[in-house]
């Protein structure tokens, strides 16, 4: 006895999607496994008080076999950029000025070796609110739980850097961490 299938359009659709859905499953844990450097973000502490300042430790780890160019600080808006989720799913606004751009120098960059870390705390919260020359960071003023997500990227082409590190493995990014939540009390 043969039988005839009859595929209909939801049926081809419902197939793709499910093939396309394992594709980029597959395409993000090889990256993973494949990639050369590794951002990750935690809170100082889980629940902050309203006023206090909201701080992430970030670290930035050679995940590669060879040696790779990276910051020898990382700075928020610079290198790591955050997005951050207000309780009502928006984001969270900038207050005050950008912080300055630093000239970049050689001197401003390090080789990190296989397995090493270049670790910071930086505060996100608006700092020095009442002053608006000094005021920077992220207005998180309503209670609630706000999502962090940060993201590491070297704002330089690489012919920057390989004007200045021949024949070194620099990875500019995006490099994404992954998110973390805190609440504001």
């Amino acid at each position: 006895m043969r039988r005839n299938y009859v595929f209909t359009p939801g049926i081809c659709i419902l197939i793709f999607c499910s093939l396309s859905s394992a594709a980029s499953q597959d395409q993000l844990l090889g990256s993973q496994r494949n990639a050369t450097l590794i951002l990750d973000i935690k809170p100082s502490k889980s629940v902050y008080q309203k006023g206090e300042t909201v701080e992430i430790e970030v670290t930035l780890r050679n995940a590669s076999k060879d040696d790779q160019i990276v910051p020898r600080q990382l700075h928020l808006t610079l290198n790591v950029d955050l997005e951050i989720l207000n309780p009502q799913g928006t984001r969270a606004d900038w207050c005050g000025r950008i912080a300055d751009q630093i000239i970049p120098s050689k001197s401003r960059y390090k080789t990190l070796s296989p397995d090493e870390s270049v670790h910071t705390k930086l505060a996100v919260s608006c700092v020095n609110k009442d002053d608006r020359r000094r005021a920077w960071g992220y207005a998180l003023d309503k209670p609630g739980k706000y999502i962090i997500k940060a993201a590491y990227r070297l704002p330089q082409p690489k012919e920057y850097f390989e004007n200045l590190f021949p024949g070194a493995h620099v990875a500019r990014g995006p490099v994404s961490a992954k998110p973390v939540t805190i609440e504001l009390k």
